[in-house]
């Protein structure tokens, strides 16, 4: 029976260490799989918040945009408005002449 006891014993020890390592794996796996999906959210997070910069440099660069377009557009009707001028005045002078 001794000997029976004596064969079974590193058996059962080689056993425990063999489930133990693959139990010891797969932990490990569910770990760095679950930091790996802790690690996603922050990344969109990141990527959701330099989007948003991006969207609002661009809705600045379009409001700078649209502010020179309007002010090209009034400096346009000033200089027509001075050509208006400068001709009636030429014309004025002529008839004084």
């Amino acid at each position: 029976m001794n000997e029976k006891h004596d064969a079974i014993i590193p058996g059962t020890l080689s056993a425990f260490t063999f489930y133990g390592g693959i139990s010891g794996a797969i932990s490990i796996g569910d770990a760095l799989i679950g930091g790996i999906n802790e690690v996603q959210p922050m990344k969109k997070h990141r990527v959701n918040v330099q989007k948003s910069k991006i969207n609002a440099y661009n809705m600045q660069e379009l409001m700078r945009s649209k502010n020179e377009i309007d002010l090209n557009n009034v400096a346009a009707e000033k200089y027509i408005q001075m050509e208006r001028i400068a001709s009636g005045v030429t014309r004025i002078q002529k008839q004084k002449r």
